[in-house]
């Protein structure tokens, strides 16, 4: 999901695909991500200076039932200086991409700070490393499932247990519902999500909280009998109007990782993220994860 800063306070559906957990099983996953951002905007007297990594460790339990899937999140989160403007500043010119403000900036520095026109600022302190927003979530398959076609609801609420002094949440209730589909083939799965997220009121209330829609669309290839290649398309509105054109658009991200199966019931996933529409996300980011099921 989308880790910009400004975005990552709020609760939004970790992409997944349809098939809920056979009743009696279980899953614990241990996720994490780190990304890095910078955004550095003056427009009609608001002021957005984004220079910062933000590293999330989520802890995640599901229970799949008869009815459907329980999943609780625990997320621990950090804003930091972080290390990869350099490494990200070498890569974007290996592939021609746009280096930004990069090469103007000293390197690993750290600003997180927004002041509207109203006057109204959002200025958070760096390398405070704790507990972010609790989040439970319920899936259920829609129908009757067949071997290679699922469509499933989704609903959760993220409750606000981080501290939004320091940008570990919103310091609001969070809801959200969707549905997510995925089509199996004998080498090849697609899936795709599409939520409606209300939000609630954050401990920012001088900034407008929008309500928003987010998704994805993926595909998969089995590459060998324990290994598969990912590509995923996300998208999602904005949630915070910061008043800056370019940064308060829908955000769009490329995200390529794979799959490998350690064991029979151990899973590592692992890959990387860029933003398609700059400053709406971060300009580079990692993931991995491993999950055990029992």
């Amino acid at each position: 999901r989308n880790q910009h800063p400004l975005r990552i306070m709020f609760y939004d559906f970790t992409p997944e695909r349809a098939k809920v957990l056979p009743a009696g099983e279980s899953e614990f996953v241990f996720r994490f991500q780190g990304s890095s951002n910078m955004v550095k905007k003056t427009e009609a007297g608001t002021i957005v200076d984004l220079d910062l990594e933000c590293w999330a460790y989520e802890l995640e339990h599901r229970w799949g039932s008869r009815r459907g899937e329980l999943t609780v999140t625990l997320p621990f989160r950090d804003n930091t200086h972080g290390f990869m403007d350099n490494i990200i500043d070498s890569w974007h010119g290996f592939l021609g991409l746009p280096r930004g403000n990069r090469p103007d900036y000293p390197a690993n520095d750290y600003h997180f700070f927004v002041r509207n026109r109203y006057g109204d600022v959002l200025n958070i302190a760096s390398d405070r490393f704790g507990l972010g927003d609790l989040s439970i979530a319920w899936k259920g398959e829609i129908g009757s499932s067949g071997s290679r076609d699922t469509l499933s609801y989704r609903a959760a609420v993220k409750l606000p247990t981080g501290d939004s002094e320091y940008g570990l949440g919103s310091g609001g209730t969070d809801a959200g519902i969707g549905l997510a589909y995925e089509r199996l083939w004998y080498r090849w799965a697609g899936y795709a999500n599409l939520n409606y997220i209300v939000i609630g009121t954050p401990d920012f209330v001088d900034f407008e909280a929008n309500n928003i829609w987010t998704g994805c669309v993926a595909c998969e290839y089995r590459l060998r009998p324990t290994w598969w290649l990912t590509g995923q398309v996300n998208f999602a509105q904005y949630p915070l109007t910061t008043g800056v054109g370019t940064l308060d658009r829908d955000s769009q991200e490329l995200l390529f990782g794979f799959h490998k199966l350690l064991g029979k019931r151990l899973l590592f996933s692992g890959g990387f993220f860029e933003d398609m529409r700059t400053d709406t996300g971060p300009d580079f980011g990692i993931i991995g994860e491993f999950r055990w099921r029992f």
